[in-house]
């Protein structure tokens, strides 16, 4: 790679990621067209017809800032190409290239070269789950993900020459990510483990006045929907963390038929293998990193995810045994 990779890399990754990303739309077995997600795509198309002024109320389920942001990506990309499905798919296309450019990002400063290069071949090489998922614009599945890496990477650009410019930078992107959906919470609350103890008090100060610029956005959300949060993050009729469905949101996310879907092959042994093999991969990866610079934001949103997770209402869907969970 040439001197000053860090600059051109990830931008190279996210190309490519992004390309290939394209190319992938013209797979109809591999990309669906959810129901949920078309009603996005109707929101872009009437937002691209002249309804901004009703950006909010045309949005049809509340506390969905996801929704909203899709909406208005798709309205401009419909403006620009003309409304199709191809130009929807594009807005899943751009998160996967953002994903892409900030994992780039991170991991060719604190890893180098061959990790950036690696992380993009494996969402390139991906298995047939992540690629459904991450080309279904519902608004705030995928794109809370991405949000996450995006955070981490200003967290390095942040914690590289910290200033208060990129503090200001930080909580913005804090507050983008809290306001695609409550699934970001988390995302909070690691950058809370993170920058604990290790910057000033005046940074800080900026970093949480730039993330309460969210509640802007929050409190119209609010006045145009007539559910409560509540109702977006538990079971009708509750208003607390319910602690006992712990055991079963783990599963739905490590149990053996949950794993053996990843790659789209259920009823053979490579299902199985893959399924396996992934998780073993994972495990591996994080011990032999553990004392890694880069792997202190992974534990930090991954255990902040799974605390979040394992005790608010939105799952991975899992069957009935014996019956293994779908692709995605």
């Amino acid at each position: 790679f040439p001197a000053h990779s860090d600059r051109y890399l990830p931008i190279v990754v996210a190309s490519v990621v992004g390309l290939a990303a394209v190319v992938s739309v013209f797979e109809p077995n591999s990309i669906p067209h959810d129901v949920e997600e078309l009603y996005n795509a109707a929101h872009a198309r009437l937002l691209q017809l002249g309804h901004l002024d009703k950006w909010q109320t045309l949005q049809y389920r509340g506390h969905c800032g996801g929704c909203t942001h899709n909406a208005l990506l798709g309205s401009m990309l419909f403006s620009t190409l003309g409304p199709s499905l191809f130009s929807w798919k594009l807005v899943p296309v751009l998160f996967t290239a953002l994903l892409a450019f900030c994992g780039a990002f991170v991991l060719n400063r604190t890893v180098g070269a061959f990790g950036a290069s690696a992380f993009g071949l494996l969402i390139v090489f991906s298995p047939p789950a992540f690629l459904e998922l991450s080309m279904t614009s519902w608004g705030n599945h995928f794109e809370s993900g991405v949000a996450a890496i995006a955070v981490v990477a200003i967290y390095h650009w942040y914690s590289s020459c910290p200033s208060l410019p990129r503090a200001c930078s930080l909580g913005l992107a804090l507050a983008w990510a809290l306001w695609i959906g409550f699934s970001s919470v988390f995302i909070g609350f690691g950058m809370a483990w993170l920058l604990w103890g290790r910057t000033t008090v005046k940074h800080g100060a900026v970093i949480v006045a730039s993330g309460c610029a969210v509640g802007i956005l929050w409190s119209l959300q609010a006045i145009h929907t007539t559910t409560t949060v509540f109702d977006t993050i538990y079971q009708p009729g509750e208003s607390l963390p319910q602690l006992t469905r712990i055991p079963s949101k783990l599963w739905s996310l490590f149990g053996p038929r949950q794993l053996v879907a990843l790659f789209g092959m259920p009823h053979t042994a490579g299902g199985w293998i893959g399924g396996w093999a992934v998780a073993a991969s994972g495990l591996i990866a994080a011990w032999v990193a553990r004392k890694h610079s880069a792997f202190r934001p992974i534990l930090a949103l991954g255990v902040s995810f799974l605390a979040v997770y394992s005790v608010v209402r939105f799952t991975v869907w899992t069957p009935p045994a014996p019956e293994i969970a779908p692709p995605g």
